[in-house]
């Protein structure tokens, strides 16, 4: 369970340099639209490494939070 976890984190994180790539082919960067679309991308890259951090942290700790951890997601 650890291991697809650890992926779906990985995976989760967004590349926001293609979403730029999409917004200026549809000249939409400068647009109130195209702002929130980057704002969330990059928002949920920064959500996705503190999530990874945690994850790879919580793994190397061996105290019983991290069994209540485990114990939460599954």
């Amino acid at each position: 369970m650890e291991t697809s976890i650890f992926y779906g984190i990985v995976f989760a994180a967004t590349s926001v340099s293609i979403t730029v790539e999409v917004l200026q082919e549809y000249k939409k960067v400068q647009t109130k639209t195209g702002a929130v679309i980057l704002g969330a991308a990059v928002a949920d890259d920064i959500i996705a490494v503190l999530l990874l951090s945690f994850f790879v942290s919580s793994m190397k700790g061996t105290g019983s939070s991290n069994h209540l951890i485990w114990q939460m997601l599954g």
